[in-house]
């Protein structure tokens, strides 16, 4: 595709991509067990075993996780994930290349990419950042924001 005076190859969301994206949002997940300690005292057992578990699926970086999801409706996240794509094929790219590239071509392009590109989401099992959130880009991605 054509933008910001340049031809870009944009990879789909295959397991390279999504492994770097994981790597990358691995070491900004909080620690869902801070502050636990305070409230279980004050808990039901079994709203207590809920709040274990809880915490225990937010600590889970998978392609479903519940915090891979909300930071795929982030445009930061968004933009990192592009930034993936773009990587495989100009591995020079940088991060403000791609959110360049990214505001030049606008959310509603931007969705149809994620969506073109979803590789193993495809089946359905999970949701692409196009669909997750509310199924838009986030933020000040829109051309001209």
């Amino acid at each position: 595709m054509q933008a910001c005076g340049s031809l870009w190859r944009i990879h789909r969301m295959d397991v390279e991509v999504l492994e770097r994206f994981t790597d990358w949002i691995r070491p900004q997940m909080p620690d869902s067990f801070a502050g636990l300690d305070k409230i279980l005292p004050h808990l039901s057992r079994e709203d207590a075993l809920k709040a274990i578990e809880d915490a225990k699926a937010r600590q889970v970086v998978d392609y479903g996780s519940p915090f891979m999801q909300e930071m795929l409706g982030t445009t930061r996240g968004q933009l990192h994930l592009f930034l993936f794509m773009l990587q495989f094929h100009q591995p020079d790219c940088k991060l403000a290349d791609a959110y360049d590239v990214m505001r030049e071509l606008g959310a509603a392009r931007m969705t149809e990419i994620f969506e073109a590109t979803r590789g193993e989401f495809a089946q359905g099992k999970q949701q692409a950042p196009a669909a997750a959130g509310n199924g838009e880009l986030t933020g000040a991605m829109s051309a001209g924001a």
